[in-house]
């Protein structure tokens, strides 16, 4: 039987022969002598992105080691803020995916007013270029392509806004309801808009964070996205009244 064993290899390593061995009939979950899976060593190393690959492979973080400590419980004992953020969203997307009472489609023009409503909720901004009902009509006079919204019930209770000029794609917003945040909904929105930018080609996709908002950070870092070395700079082409 193949094994995934992160005891001795480098995280370069393990991330390039996971896909091989996983092909190869690995399994993921299988524990090494000291009783650790490779997510517990992910988690020991602080390798976020392979702990994400991992569980995007099936990995079970609540197994325990001889010590009786699962990946979830080592986290804490680090403070490995990222990783907890990364372990809720999961749990929180694979219960929502039993559920099935969450549906991602795109954008409909009858959706108008329940994503005008969440976003004045969720995203309030002054800015006159930031008008929800200005964004939405502008969005879909370019292209009606790029915009997604969650459904629960009959209610749009998350959107996700993107673009796509040939070179970059870029996420511009993303939005969950209060009630319905840290269910997954906002990976699944991500992931959505994420597979429609590959299937035009995009090979790089951008977001901006606000200052004032750092605190998603963990969340757009537990999917795999970077803070990256660059000053952002914007000007508006228009004259405030």
């Amino acid at each position: 039987m193949t094994t995934v064993s992160a005891g001795e290899e480098s995280f370069l390593d393990r991330t390039r022969v996971l896909q091989i061995l996983l092909e190869r009939g690995a399994k993921v979950n299988a524990a090494d002598n000291s009783g650790k899976t490779a997510q517990m060593w992910a988690v020991t190393d602080g390798k976020l992105k392979f702990a994400r690959m991992l569980l995007e492979h099936g990995a079970e973080p609540h197994m325990t080691d001889a010590q009786g400590r699962t990946a979830f419980a080592l986290a804490e004992e680090e403070n490995l803020k990222d990783y907890m953020a990364l372990l809720r969203e999961y749990e929180g997307f694979r219960e929502e995916m039993k559920t099935c009472t969450v549906r991602v489609r795109p954008f409909e023009e009858t959706d108008e007013p329940s994503v005008v409503a969440l976003w004045n909720m969720v995203l309030p901004d002054s800015a006159p270029h930031n008008d929800p009902v200005k964004v939405i009509r502008n969005k879909r006079a370019v292209e009606e392509d790029l915009f997604f919204v969650a459904e629960r019930d009959g209610d749009v209770v998350g959107t996700v806004l993107g673009g796509y000029d040939g070179h970059r794609g870029w996420i511009y917003a993303v939005a969950v309801h209060p009630d319905h945040q840290r269910k997954g909904i906002g990976t699944a929105l991500l992931r959505c808009m994420e597979e429609a930018l590959t299937k035009r080609g995009c090979l790089k996709v951008n977001l901006q964070i606000r200052a004032s908002n750092a605190a998603v950070i963990a969340f757009y870092a537990a999917l795999g996205y970077e803070v990256e070395e660059r000053i952002s700079m914007g000007k508006r082409l228009y004259t405030s009244e």
